[in-house]
Formats: structure tokens, C-alpha cells, sequence
């Protein structure tokens, strides 16, 4: 079971990552995406209502800046000179005229493609979406006249027309190569493009992707559907490279599960935690048709958003685990301050004491970021009161 983590501020470490050198995206990037919402059957009407629905929410107010598609909109053929074309019934007016649209409410336009031979769909390559293998001079030049400020760049299809890259692929050494390949070519349109890098963890991309992407993704996707089981894994495997992240490269925990069923009000409010504090892309991927109000409560609350867009962008660390009990994360914030984060994995409401010693400190001045409640000066062992939520895993 678990509950809601208590977030609370403390004191100071310096790390520097180099990251690629595009002076994009010195704090993650802060948006929106369909593909937990709408798979890959996002329409144009459904495009224009989320715009629409992120400014009457004041999302867009608080930073949430990048509107990015995702899988679908493609066609299934390229012109005879060989650019990519778009699903005209799925998008009518075109992807120009949405990215015109999108960036005349104030957005960043972010567009979607696959490094394989198709992008990823729900049918094995047979919808034959269009790829951009090969054809990455060609696509980065017609994104960009497109006006797109970020580009999502998926894995499937990559390595074997229709097979998807694995650890256990021999040919999953191709990907590197293909994500380079576009990075090149999207520095050769002389646009600023933001390269989130969606290629799943498969070549252990944090010791090589900061010099590729602005953000790599590194595990397999959180859903759908939605689950504990893999927010809980996602956690575990970021445990040894949150260092290799820094401002213009991020580690990429996937995109955010906030509103949609399948966790708890408090399981989505823990998720959301520690993405911020992990320095990961808060991209919202739910219908904001009829958001409830606690999926709006989480996503505005602007210590949590402060927290990740903290400049000097560094990740919160590992310190230890309780095992079936709870973990403990810290890291440093710009202001010579700590952000300390416990993540409780009993299905109970009860107490526990916070070591201070797991954070390296004796005494403390603390904030509760999730409240702003003050919680003054706490010395070495101090008692935390934590509240039952409750999620099997």
C-alpha cells in the first residue's frame, strides 16, 4: 500500500552534467501529451480541445508550455519527393495549420516521430505510420518548417521492420546511431528543437544520451494501463543514474499518469512528487475535459512545480531503504538548501521517525513542501505522521 510522501526542504550539494549543447530545456520540460489519454488515436478536435483545456485550467500559467502530439498522425505514404505527410482524416487542416494554432495560443508546438521504418502503433507496424529511419534530413528539415520547438523521437520498429529493440536484440546497438543521426540533422535546420529521446532504457541511455537528447527515456513505459507495479519500478530503475542528469539533459521517467484511474488520489500525488524531485519531464497526459479537482490540486501546486524547475537541476539521490518499510531520497536545491523525500510503502496510517542522519544532517529548519506548513526546527531523529492510502503491490 502506498501512501502520500512527505516532501520536506533541508540543505546543500553541487553536481554539474554536461548536457547537449542546444541551450534548451535548462529545467525539464513542463507540457502536455495525448498518448496516456488517447493512445494513438488522437483526433484534431481532441488536439484543439486539450490547448484550449490547459489554458482554462491555468496549467499553461504554471509552465506546463510544450503542447506535443504523439502517435497517429501520420499517413502511411511519403510525397514523391519524399516527405512525410500526415493522417488527413485524423488531422483535416493539416499539421502546419495545428502548429500555427498551437503557437498562437502561446505554446511550444512539439511534434512526434519514430526512429524505426514505422512508429510505434497497437497492430506490430501494420497501421505503417511512417518512420523517419533514413529520412531524417528530410523530416527534421519539414518539422521544423512546421514550426515545431520539440520533437519526441519513439524506438519501434527500429532494428527489424516489425520487431521492437530489447536487450536481448543483437541489433538493438543500431539505435544509438539513429538517435544521433537525428540530433544532426535537427541542428543542421538552424531551429531550436528540444530532443526528448523515447528510446525505453533499451542501451542503458544516461551514460551516453546527455550529449544526444535534452532527455532520454529510461524504462519501459508506465502504462497503460496505469499501475503502482510500474510506478514503483520506474522508481527502482532510476536508483543509479539520477547523476548523469542535469540542466539541458534529464533523465525521462515517462509521462505523467495524474488523472487517469488506475492509481489512488495519493499514489498519483506521490508519482507526481517524485518526478519533480527527480528532475524529470512533467508532461500531464490525461483528458483535462472534466478534471477532477484533486488531479488539478496536484498538478498546480507550485512548490512541487518550483521544486523540479529548481535551476540547479539536480536530480534527488538514493539514500537508503527500509525494506517493506519506507525510502529515503534527498538531493540539493539552488537556494543551498535540501529537498528530502520519504516514500512510505506500509498500507498504514501511523508515524515514523526521520533519521536526519540518512540526509547527512543533525538539525534542520523544514518546510512540508506539499502544504507550505512550516514545520521549524527538527533535530536528529524527528517523528513524520504519514496517512493511509491504499494500493496492493
Amino acid at each position: 500500500m502506498i501512501p502520500l510522501r512527505n516532501i520536506v526542504n533541508i540543505l546543500f550539494l553541487v553536481q554539474i552534467v554536461v548536457g547537449l549543447n542546444n541551450d534548451l530545456e535548462r529545467t525539464p520540460a513542463m507540457g502536455w501529451n495525448p498518448y496516456n489519454a488517447f493512445l494513438c488515436s488522437t483526433t484534431e478536435e481532441q488536439y484543439l480541445t486539450a490547448a484550449s483545456n490547459l489554458i482554462d485550467t491555468g496549467l499553461k500559467s504554471l509552465g506546463y508550455e510544450y503542447f506535443n502530439f504523439d502517435c497517429g498522425w501520420q499517413g502511411t505514404n511519403r510525397t514523391a519527393s519524399g516527405t512525410i505527410t500526415w493522417n488527413e482524416t485524423r488531422i483535416p487542416s493539416g499539421i502546419p495549420a495545428l502548429g500555427q494554432h498551437v503557437h498562437g495560443l502561446g505554446f511550444k508546438f512539439g511534434v512526434y516521430s519514430d526512429a524505426g521504418y514505422y512508429s510505434c502503433d497497437f497492430v506490430n507496424g501494420q497501421a505503417h505510420w511512417i518512420g523517419s529511419l533514413g529520412y531524417e534530413l528530410s523530416d527534421a528539415k519539414t518539422f521544423t518548417s512546421w514550426g515545431a520547438d520539440y520533437l519526441k523521437y519513439d524506438n519501434c520498429y527500429s532494428v527489424i521492420v516489425f520487431s521492437f529493440p530489447s536487450s536481448n536484440n543483437a541489433d538493438s546497438s543500431k539505435s544509438k546511431p539513429h538517435y544521433t543521426a537525428m540530433r544532426d540533422a535537427l541542428a543542421g535546420t538552424g531551429r531550436p528543437v528540444a530532443f526528448s529521446m523515447c528510446e525505453w532504457g533499451v542501451q542503458d541511455p544516461a551514460r551516453w544520451a546527455p550529449a544526444v537528447g535534452n532527455s532520454w527515456r529510461i524504462a519501459n513505459d508506465i502504462g497503460p494501463p496505469p499501475s503502482w507495479d510500474n510506478v514503483f519500478r520506474i522508481i527502482n530503475q532510476v536508483v543509479p543514474i539520477t547523476g548523469f542528469a542535469g540542466p539541458g539533459a534529464w533523465n525521462d521517467l515517462d509521462l505523467l499518469e495524474v488523472g487517469n484511474e488506475g492509481l489512488s488520489v495519493a499514489e498519483q500525488a506521490s508519482h507526481f512528487a517524485f518526478w519533480a524531485a527527480a528532475k524529470s519531464p512533467l508532461l500531464v497526459s490525461t483528458d483535462l475535459t472534466s478534471p477532477a479537482e484533486s488531479t488539478l490540486t496536484i498538478l498546480k501546486n507550485t512548490r512541487i512545480i518550483a521544486l523540479n524547475q529548481d535551476p540547479l537541476g539536480t536530480s534527488i539521490t538514493f539514500k537508503r531503504r527500509y525494506t517493506n518499510d519506507y525510502d529515503v531520497w534527498a538531493g540539493p536545491l539552488a537556494d543551498g538548501s535540501t529537498v528530502a523525500v520519504l516514500l512510505n510503502w506500509q498500507n498504514s496510517s501511523r508515524s515514523l521517525t526521520f533519521d536526519l542522519s540518512d540526509v547527512g544532517f543533525e538539525s534542520a529548519e523544514a518546510i512540508d513542501l506539499w502544504t507550505g506548513d512550516n514545520l521549524g526546527l527538527i533535530k536528529a531523529k524527528q517523528v513524520v505522521q504519514l496517512t493511509l492510502y491504499s494500493l496492493p503491490f
